[in-house]
């Protein structure tokens, strides 16, 4: 397998998608987002064309036109536990055809933490925010701490 380490290095798409594995981190994935998101906002009149290098060089990992991976998995997945973080939003982004989750606390402080790692793997219909919410409401009531000590 030929392995791509992106971090602290100005790749394209184009480089990520010729190796079979590409690791990177959760800080580079989240700092991409937000790059993404201001250039969003800053050009959301105008239209952007993702195929163009500069926006390969840019957004990487998170090119709308570009950037789908056959698998992306996330080790230490509780790292998304919270679904409002830029890291979450980031990985919730990533484009694949099949996506995994690794962790050993997939849970730690209540329920809606599994939110954010059901919207990565794409379960439906549970990766509905406001689904989620009405089956955990009906299931487990509106309380969200499973254990109280």
């Amino acid at each position: 397998l030929s392995v791509f380490v992106h971090h602290g290095k100005k790749s394209t798409t184009e480089e990520l998608l010729r190796y079979d594995v590409v690791l990177t981190t959760y800080g580079t994935i989240a700092a991409e987002f937000k790059k993404l998101d201001q250039f969003m906002e800053d050009n959301k009149d105008r239209n952007i064309d993702f195929n163009d290098r500069a926006c390969a060089l840019k957004f990487p990992l998170l090119n709308p036109a570009k950037s789908v991976f056959y698998r992306v998995i996330l080790d230490e997945a509780q790292c998304i536990k919270n679904r409002n973080t830029k890291t979450a939003k980031a990985c919730h982004r990533l484009k694949s055809t099949y996506r995994w989750c690794l962790t050993g606390t997939p849970m730690m402080n209540g329920i809606l933490e599994l939110f954010s790692l059901l919207k990565f793997l794409q379960i439906k219909p549970y990766n509905s925010w406001e689904r989620f919410r009405q089956v955990r409401t009906h299931c487990w009531g509106s309380n969200t701490t499973l254990f109280r000590f």
